[in-house]
């Protein structure tokens, strides 16, 4: 074996352990009779709403995705586009991170787009951090003005300082890799805000569903908060990470955490879901007009 598949065989190791770790923390704070009261009282129509909302915002993932593809000289249509976002979901089932999807789709388009292989891989960073500024931004609104736990308030100007900072960071990113673009920069954020938003509302409804009224914007600010921990690679496709961070969240404010916790299992329900239905595109090719295209 070599030394890189071993690191890699080790890191692995790792995510399974840290994965294992977080679920073991869990069953430590959660009444497990609790737990399976409140699914039992889960209204499947609501559920079933959160998973079209879902779904909706991933949608307009496609649709980012392919802003920052035509940068770099990737022009698809956009229902192709959105059968390869969601066959890159499919394979994000397998691995933790994204990597899966991305290292797809980079495969899938160089076989097209020969030569543009490490612009393929720029565009795509690029739209992953912009999720991901897009989701700092919400959490910083979502924590503004906020009492937190143990009477706690953190300084607007800190926050303010911390978003203009991010933007400042990203902004100079996107500019090194695709030269400054203003128009492109404001509408790619925007849809990356709508995304969080709209994800942010499907958790919430899945919160009404399990029948707690209350509480609205602390479970927003946890979800947020959830998802930023679902972002660092430390366990195998995010599992435990989600749910830990809600239960202890929770647990901080003095909120019992098993609506918390049924939230956070039944949301990973509807995205495992959401990312299965990438496999009705396994067959995917470009067409054939297309493909003359990417050629020339």
């Amino acid at each position: 074996m070599s030394l890189a598949n071993l690191k890699q065989s080790l890191f692995t190791v790792v995510k399974i352990s840290l994965s294992a770790l977080a679920i073991w923390l869990i069953s430590q704070k959660i009444a497990w009779q609790t737990l399976i009261n409140v699914m039992q009282r889960m209204d499947s129509m609501t559920l079933l709403l959160a998973f079209a909302i879902y779904n909706l915002s991933q949608l307009l993932g496609a649709v980012r995705s392919r802003q920052y593809l035509q940068q770099v000289g990737i022009d698809i249509d956009p229902i192709t586009n959105s059968c390869l976002y969601y066959l890159g979901m499919f394979y994000n089932l397998f691995l933790p991170g994204g990597i899966g999807g991305d290292g797809y789709k980079v495969y899938f388009l160089q076989q097209y787009f020969s030569g543009k292989t490490w612009r393929i891989i720029q565009a795509l960073l690029l739209d992953r951090l912009n999720g991901f500024m897009g989701l700092i931004l919400l959490a910083v609104y979502a924590l503004h003005g906020m009492v937190l736990p143990f009477g706690w308030q953190i300084p607007g100007m800190m926050l303010l300082g911390l978003a203009i900072l991010s933007m400042c960071v990203f902004t100079l990113m996107q500019a090194w890799v695709l030269g400054h673009n203003t128009r492109m920069l404001g509408i790619t954020l925007l849809l990356s805000i709508a995304i969080q938003c709209m994800q942010a509302l499907a958790a919430l409804l899945i919160i009404r569903s399990l029948g707690d009224l209350g509480h609205t914007n602390i479970y927003i600010v946890i979800f947020l908060l959830s998802s930023i921990a679902v972002q660092i690679p430390l366990s195998m496709g995010g599992v435990g990470a989600r749910e830990v961070t809600v239960v202890y969240l929770l647990n901080l404010w003095h909120i019992e955490p098993s609506i918390g916790l049924a939230m956070a299992m039944l949301y990973f329900l509807i995205q495992s879901l959401s990312n299965a239905l990438g496999v009705l595109f396994f067959d995917l090719k470009l067409p054939p007009s297309q493909q003359a295209q990417a050629c020339a």
